[in-house]
């Protein structure tokens, strides 16, 4: 039921605390009591009430997602668990940043993101957005500006596009079609 340093520090980097992993910790063991598991496992659904009680709404679609990022597992070990409570994680932040950066989700939509935030853009559909628009930005060094190399662009990486380089381009050539 341990976890290496690496995943540690993975998990105490993006996700949780130290003291919401030991508090998930706890929460497993006493699951497992509870269910009278001899082994270090609980039941998919012990899984998802350690999550619920830890304050998390778990919707239908959250619950079916989960089903299916874990094949329908019968039983949950502690990773498990804590994988679970990452992509909660996640999925929070992502729905939270939508909500807070609506015009930034409308933009990924309309060039060929999912609504949710997830999913990918390619680097040539930024660019024909951009050319849609106007705009004359060298796609290729930007991406190599945000050290984006695969020429895929997640959420993230667009809204950090987005707030640096494209909002600068447009405040430029709008103040250029206003003098001139």
């Amino acid at each position: 039921m341990s976890l290496s340093d690496a995943e540690q520090n993975f998990i105490y980097s993006n996700f949780l605390t130290k003291e919401k992993v030991d508090e998930l910790k706890e929460s497993f063991l006493r699951k497992r009591e509870q269910e009278n598991n001899p082994k270090d496992f609980v039941s998919f659904n012990g899984a998802l009430g350690i999550l619920i009680e830890a304050g998390h709404f778990i919707s239908d679609d959250r619950k079916f997602d989960l089903v299916c990022k874990f094949e329908g597992k019968p039983n949950c070990d502690f990773k498990d668990l804590l994988k679970m409570m990452c992509m909660l994680a996640l999925h929070e932040e992502r729905r939270e940043s939508a909500e807070t950066n609506f015009e930034y989700i409308d933009a990924f939509v309309a060039i060929g993101g999912n609504k949710d935030g997830t999913g990918v853009i390619t680097s040539q559909q930024l660019e024909k957005a951009l050319e849609d628009f106007g705009l004359t930005i060298d796609v290729a060094t930007l991406l190599e500006m945000f050290d984006i190399s695969e020429g895929n662009i997640s959420y993230e990486s667009f809204c950090r596009i987005f707030d640096k380089t494209i909002i600068e381009e447009s405040k430029s050539a709008m103040s250029e079609t206003q003098v001139g």
